[in-house]
């Protein structure tokens, strides 16, 4: 088939690259914490609130990366397993605060070399300085889509 100027070879599309990554790192990321009956997005919600301690929901959604709905169900059942507790926020009562439970960190702890083992069979091959100039790139793409997003 013939290309034309505004074709699209998907092969090549830089979004349609991430997308590939990010399902097969999220594939293998699976299979590597099924003995924890630990999911992907729990691992997300985990390492974000390890980080962001008494956040709110927007910000973790903004943090995982989870869409919304998905994350109120995943907080939920991680609420049930009693690895997050949600308090009121002591300035604004309508809010509410995330952290991880004593039980949750422990499981942070027992995940965290497993996903870093898995962050680093993705990058064999790459130097470090390569991975230092791919994540620069990372970030200089975000803000990029941050300021068009953020543009009226």
């Amino acid at each position: 088939m013939k290309k034309n100027a505004h074709s699209l070879i998907l092969e090549q599309h830089l979004f349609y690259l991430f997308g590939q990554a990010l399902v097969r790192r999220d594939r293998m990321l699976r299979h590597a914490l099924k003995p924890l009956r630990l999911e992907v997005d729990q691992w997300r919600i985990l390492a974000s609130l390890h980080e962001r301690e008494g956040c709110s929901v927007t910000v973790l959604a903004d943090t995982t990366a989870i869409e919304r709905t998905t994350l109120t169900r995943a907080l939920a059942r991680m609420r049930t397993k009693h690895l997050v507790e949600r308090r009121r926020d002591e300035f604004d009562r309508r809010a509410a605060r995330l952290r991880l439970s004593t039980k949750g960190r422990r499981l942070y702890e027992r995940a965290l070399p497993i996903v870093l083992r898995q962050n680093e069979l993705a990058v064999v091959g790459m130097n470090a300085e390569e991975v230092a100039a791919f994540r620069a790139q990372l970030w200089r793409l975000i803000h990029n889509l941050d300021a068009k997003t953020a543009a009226p």
